[in-house]
């Protein structure tokens, strides 16, 4: 082996070494929390680091039925679908229009996205509040129907839809300017009109920085806490991050069923990302390489 070659064997051998170290640190919150979720309480406060003396099983059952677990996933499920939903539906259209639009002016309209990533939501928290409740979507005179908060969960979708549009028609205006753009053109010339060219050529080739979006979009909505916690006021409404402060009490903690929750909080995402982390890696490498 040339030294060359000795070097370049040593310097993924250090690069391996790094992304095991890496990946043990982010595993460890992991094992840690579904370890603590089959614990008693009397056993977590024992030993919290240690392996249960007793696999309680029956936390996540408790914690599904007795804290009415089961309301908060269903909510965070409708308000992650929908917003994710919309997201995606607005952030494709936009950034296709942004990247293939000759009309000037067009790069001081994606200025104007980039700008919607430097305004914290802590800034417009309060005008944000008093728009949606003069909508009637937030506040004791929330719309409902039949009993379900549908103006809450209006009012989160919404935030949530234009909080996120801004990161992901950047995204995807990358992707999109760098396929050429005589694909198009041949979908032109066989009698395309511009939306079926987006739909049939461009959507596929972009498929990897969509479930990116996807999937960065899912992380937020489903893990927020403090939009939930100023927007709803309907306990009906509370998603999951909400619904886990029912087993903080002014004494005391239910940890056993805290951490039952949280781990029937990561279910969900950890299934999602082992389905989809390939396009994911691919979308964010190409994403790192068209930059």
């Amino acid at each position: 082996m040339t030294k060359k070659g000795l070097a370049r064997w040593c310097r993924l051998l250090v690069l391996e070494l790094i992304a095991v170290v890496w990946a043990a640190g982010a595993l460890v919150p992991i094992a840690f929390v579904l370890l603590a979720s089959v614990k008693s309480r009397a056993d977590f406060g024992a030993n919290p680091y240690g392996l249960p003396q007793m696999w309680k099983f029956s936390n996540y059952v408790r914690a599904w039925n007795e804290a009415e677990f089961g309301r908060y996933f269903q909510n965070s499920f409708i308000v992650t679908a929908a917003s994710v939903l919309a997201i995606l539906s607005v952030s494709t259209l936009a950034a296709y229009a942004l990247a293939r639009s000759r009309i000037r002016g067009t790069f001081w309209l994606s200025f104007y996205f980039v700008a919607g990533m430097i305004i914290p939501f802590q800034l417009i928290m309060v005008p944000l509040y008093q728009l949606l409740h003069s909508f009637h979507l937030v506040g004791g005179q929330a719309l409902t129907i039949g009993g379900w908060p549908v103006g809450s969960f209006l009012a989160l979708i919404l935030t949530y839809t234009a909080g996120l549009m801004p990161m992901s028609v950047l995204l995807l205006t990358g992707f999109i300017r760098a396929l050429p753009g005589e694909l198009e053109d041949a979908a032109f010339i066989d009698g395309c009109t511009p939306l079926q060219a987006f739909f049939r050529v461009m959507l596929p080739l972009i498929w990897p920085a969509v479930v990116t979006v996807a999937l960065l979009s899912i992380l937020r909505t489903w893990n927020d806490f403090f939009t939930p916690l100023v927007l709803i006021q309907n306990k009906a409404a509370w998603t999951i991050p909400l619904g886990l402060t029912m087993f903080f009490g002014q004494y005391q903690t239910a940890y056993d069923l805290l951490f039952a929750g949280l781990g029937i909080t990561m279910v969900p995402v950890l299934i999602i990302y082992a389905l989809f982390s390939r396009q994911f890696i691919r979308g964010v490498a190409a994403g790192a390489l068209k930059g």
